[in-house]
């Protein structure tokens, strides 16, 4: 498993399903930009993350975001960064919370401008399905 320096304590790790190429993101507690930053910065650094999968973040257990638009812009441009050096694919967001679900679509719109492609969506399943269909 995967996370950021200062794991005990960071609200972000993840961890590899080698058998759907996706690397699995799991937030928990109170989640900030800076902290998201390092954390995507680290994935980037990880040099036993494997290119070329996509991701899907679970923002289920996620109490609160501490950040604003400004911050949440400054986590997409880290985020791009680290998709492209990691050749990452697609990117679902799984929120239950209007909040998880409003502050992931605003992430994935300004990353959709940035050439990302992300979705966020309420079930796991269908999260799962949108990945695994660009492979078809």
């Amino acid at each position: 498993m995967g996370a950021a320096r200062g794991a005990e304590t960071m609200p972000m790790t993840y961890h590899v399903d080698h058998g759907q190429m996706l690397i699995i993101s799991e937030g928990h507690g109170v989640v900030s930009a800076k902290e998201l930053c390092v954390y995507y910065d680290d994935m980037t650094d990880d040099t036993d993350l494997p290119d070329g999968y996509d991701i899907l973040c679970d923002l289920t257990k996620v109490e609160k975001f501490d950040m604003d638009y400004s911050n949440i812009s400054r986590v997409v441009r880290s985020t791009e960064n680290s998709r492209r050096a990691k050749h990452i694919g697609r990117v679902a967001f799984l929120a239950e919370s209007d909040v998880q679900y409003g502050i992931a679509n605003m992430y994935a719109a300004m990353g959709l401008i940035e050439g990302g492609d992300f979705k966020v969506f309420r079930r796991a399943a269908d999260a799962t399905d949108w990945l695994m269909s660009a492979r078809s």
